[in-house]
């Protein structure tokens, strides 16, 4: 748990910078908002990476009708299961799995640009069973209060929470108006992997990771493409299977 701080220290550096909405994001910044869903987003991307090989391998070459010819107890119809199966799992759930984060990155990028902003206070940590590289996973809860009196949570998952408290109690939470409960604290933006946004202070406007962008954007192509190979190998492998061969 966090030691007390003095009050003048529970202040946001960046709350007295933040303009009014709307706020003057970069280009670069609206892209890596975009792409700031977190595990989602790398799941997706793994998917990407790890079927390269399989779906270059069945692209090339005579591999999908020696696949067919080889089907096991199914014969061709094995085949033709099994190259749906690495077409399901690849691009397709890959690309599920970046859709659903660029779902999520939209709603960040509306919050950051939108939102209303407030200081959301520590209210609690909850222990979980997650481990991730052998750390615990914790979930650090903090409590915020809108201009009508109510109160709301917003919460944070980290593996290193002495990291995350930084010396301070109350962080900063963008918040929608309408929709309190639709909120993301300043600091879980600031300590993803690579971080995806930040504050510039001279220019007073939000500017974002060429590298988070640059590496998302090509493996999001690589899903595509490999989404058009499978199709085309899964095409191929129909028409073996009705051509008796």
């Amino acid at each position: 748990m966090p030691q007390p701080v003095p009050e003048e220290a529970t202040k946001p550096e960046i709350f007295d910078f933040i303009p009014e909405r709307p706020r003057p994001l970069s280009l670069l910044a609206r892209l890596s908002l975009w792409f700031s869903g977190g595990m989602f987003l790398d799941f997706g991307l793994l998917m990407g990476f790890a079927g390269l090989i399989p779906v270059s391998v069945l692209t090339w070459g005579d591999n999908i009708g020696q696949m067919m010819s080889t089907g096991g107890a199914l014969g061709s119809l094995g085949g033709l299961m099994m190259l749906v199966m690495s077409l399901l799992i690849f691009p397709v759930l890959g690309l599920s799995l970046v859709g659903y984060s660029l779902w999520c990155g939209r709603r960040n990028f509306s919050l950051v640009e939108n939102g209303e902003i407030a200081q959301a206070a520590f209210d609690r940590e909850i222990q979980t069973t997650v481990k991730i590289n052998g750390q615990k996973l914790v979930k650090l809860i903090y409590r915020f209060e809108t201009p009508d009196g109510e109160s709301h949570e917003t919460m944070v998952y980290t593996t290193d929470p002495d990291s995350f408290w930084s010396g301070v109690r109350k962080k900063l939470v963008f918040y929608d108006p309408d929709t309190p409960i639709h909120n993301i604290l300043w600091d879980k933006l600031m300590h993803m992997k690579p971080r995806p946004i930040f504050f510039d202070e001279v220019l007073q406007s939000f500017q974002g990771s060429i590298g988070r962008v640059v590496f998302s954007l090509c493996f999001t192509v690589i899903l595509l493409i490999e989404l058009v190979l499978s199709c085309r190998n899964l095409a191929v492998g129909i028409q073996i299977l009705l051509s008796g061969q």
